[in-house]
């Protein structure tokens, strides 16, 4: 399941958010984003973010179970051509 919503704030910030959650070979993975765009480039098709992001993940691998959990920053740089 994946849902990413798009929020388009004044002049050239928008919000990006995404949730996701997967399954199938490992017991779960879990992903919340939230991302602010700051539109560059001659059409603005290019963009600059920063934002955060928390994912967690549970595998199991031959009664090996582990589980993992990254939070934090983020920052990018997205370009369209």
């Amino acid at each position: 399941m994946i849902s990413v919503l798009r929020f388009d704030l004044n002049g050239p910030w928008s919000l990006l958010t995404r949730a996701d959650y997967a399954f199938g070979d490992s017991d779960g993975i879990f992903q919340l984003q939230a991302l602010f765009r700051y539109a560059v480039g001659r059409d603005r098709q290019n963009g600059i973010l920063i934002g955060y992001r928390y994912k967690e993940a549970e595998l199991e691998d031959g009664g090996l179970e582990e589980d993992y959990e990254y939070k934090g920053p983020l920052a990018g740089f997205n370009f369209r051509f």
